[in-house]
């Protein structure tokens, strides 16, 4: 046997070796540079700091930000990867150069996020990073099952910036209704803005930024999206789950704030508060109960479809 015929096996058996070698390198480098020149400097934890890491650290844990699930969402990804682990290793590797390009559109990204104080883009740049430079060595073919897993990472990115947008007409949906729905049932109630009066002074509440749903609605979003794309092949019904959440999560919201302006004509301002404080998580339970319940409806069809043949075989064997 020649020295050539030995060529390609040496080649497959060192390629993982070396892939490995390369891919440490690069994340220690990508460390290195997103904590050293991460964002412009920022005021974090009473420290001047130029840390990506660090400015990700301090909205995760600041709860005005809304995005206390963010240090879940990287655990996410991996299980997603895991996920998948069968059907990359199935696929030839190979380099694939047009990655390139996405490595050079995530470093520009980075630099005007840099340059122009906005963290969130360089986080959006560090996930577009990674993915590319994973493309790059690995080949599309092995990559492509690698995005979804990537970009669900963007929900550890904190979305308060859409207060202005979102948020607040949010705020102002959910205090019409459930103060329509108060008056239905003969609660006397007023508002003024985001703000709720009981006609006889004995409660007063303000549906605010942090009761307007933007957590719940990111959270529910991305439970929606690995969900469908765990359980659903089709992409029309993984579309469907991922925008459920949108409605489930105002109605939920809606719910949560009725609940506590009926508890507080009842029982008092301190009734409502207590509910307040624990029944937004009873209500999210039920809510993503609900979205499952959603899911279950779009797999009838598939169900359907398996008992047709079986029930045609019964009639027959009739």
């Amino acid at each position: 046997m020649s020295q050539n015929d030995l060529a390609p096996a040496q080649v497959s058996k060192a390629t993982p070796g070396l892939f490995f070698v390369i891919a440490s390198i690069l994340l220690v480098f990508i460390g290195l540079m997103y904590h050293f020149q991460g964002t412009s400097t920022i005021q974090v934890a009473d420290r001047n700091s130029r840390s990506l890491w660090d400015w990700l650290w301090h909205v995760w844990n600041t709860e005005v930000f809304d995005v206390s699930h963010g240090p879940l969402v990287p655990f996410l990804s991996c299980f997603l990867v895991y996920w998948n682990r069968k059907k990359i290793a199935e696929q030839p590797m190979s380099l694939s150069w047009p990655a390139l390009t996405g490595v050079g559109l995530a470093l520009l990204m980075h630099w005007v996020g840099m340059r122009g104080a906005q963290p969130r883009l360089s986080v959006l740049s560090l996930i577009l990073l990674l993915w590319s430079l994973t493309w790059l060595f690995i080949g599309w073919r092995k990559a492509r099952f690698l995005i979804f897993p990537a970009a669900i990472l963007i929900f550890m990115i904190p979305f308060n910036f859409l207060e202005q947008q979102v948020a607040f007409p949010l705020r102002l949906l959910v205090t019409d209704a459930s103060v329509l729905i108060a008056k239905m049932l003969g609660i006397a109630v007023r508002k003024v803005g985001s703000q709720i009066f009981d006609a006889g002074g004995r409660f007063q509440y303000d549906v605010a930024a942090a009761c307007s749903g933007i957590r719940s609605l990111t959270t529910l979003l991305c439970i929606g999206a690995v969900f469908g794309y765990l359980t659903q092949e089709k992409a029309w019904k993984r579309l469907v789950l991922f925008l459920a959440a949108i409605p489930l999560a105002v109605l939920g919201n809606i719910i949560r704030v009725t609940l506590i302006i009926i508890t507080a004509d009842w029982f008092g301002q301190a009734a409502g508060k207590r509910v307040h404080d624990w029944g937004g998580f009873v209500i999210f339970v039920v809510v993503l109960l609900c979205l499952f319940g959603v899911g279950n409806l779009l797999d009838m069809d598939g169900r359907k479809r398996l008992e047709k043949p079986s029930d045609r075989k019964g009639d027959a064997a009739k």
